[in-house]
């Protein structure tokens, strides 16, 4: 199986506290990003260890049995599997899935709420320019009412956050989320978020950096978040 994103999302601070890493020497490190790439792509890696010798380029050291520790066997093929690799696979597919979505469901909401259809009202217009003055200085207008509705929100999330740099550019990307009314999902996200810290605190005894402000809002970061809840030692 052929893996249709070319990417997925590699985050250093989670890579460089994870216990298993750690344990590792160089090499183990080595062969296991190369098996997570080889992983993401095809889906699996083979079960058979002379198999993975080749695709580490012929190399057969203790670093392959290292890297094998963090895949598991798959029940469908009976290769192997990473459960990380597989998370973020869900976690891609059902976001492309939500955006389906939201983009049929803005589509509806549009029509309905149009007293006059979309097509007739394009067709009634279509001899004013979509770019006149009056339409431009209105969009201004209805951008700056936004900003200024939005723009408690990003204070308070600004006094929450445990980091703070870059603050212009942390609201530039708070308002494009506001605007697409994501702040539901946001506020979940940014507590998921305080909960993971706290968590690494107290299970790993490991004092994290929070990321900038801008890191976490930007390229979905934040959806990594939304169901995270600390759960404090037994």
């Amino acid at each position: 199986m052929k893996n249709g994103s070319p990417a997925f999302q590699f985050y250093p601070a989670d890579w460089l506290s994870d216990e298993r890493v750690i344990s590792m020497s160089m090499a183990g490190e080595g062969v296991y990003v190369h098996l997570l790439c080889y992983c993401w792509r095809e889906g699996s890696i083979p079960a058979d260890r002379s198999a993975i010798a080749v695709l580490c380029k012929g190399y057969n050291g203790p670093g392959i049995d290292e890297a094998l520790t963090c895949f598991v066997p798959s029940r469908k093929c009976g290769r192997l599997i990473n459960r990380r690799v597989e998370s973020e696979r869900r976690k891609q597919e059902n976001f492309r899935k939500l955006k389906q979505l939201a983009g049929l469901d803005g589509a509806r909401k549009r029509w309905q709420t149009h007293s006059t259809p979309i097509p007739s009202a394009i067709a009634k217009n279509s001899s004013s320019s979509l770019f006149s003055s009056s339409s431009s200085n209105k969009n201004h207008k209805n951008d700056s009412i936004k900003v200024e509705k939005f723009d408690p929100l990003f204070e308070k999330f600004w006094k929450g956050y445990p980091k703070k740099v870059g603050k212009e550019v942390a609201r530039e990307k708070f308002m494009i989320l506001a605007r697409a009314e994501k702040i539901p999902e946001l506020i979940k996200a940014t507590n998921g978020y305080m909960d993971y810290l706290k968590s690494q605190k107290v299970h790993k005894n490991f004092d994290q950096e929070p990321m900038n402000p801008a890191t976490f809002l930007m390229k979905e970061r934040w959806r990594d978040y939304i169901e995270f809840r600390y759960e404090p030692p037994m």
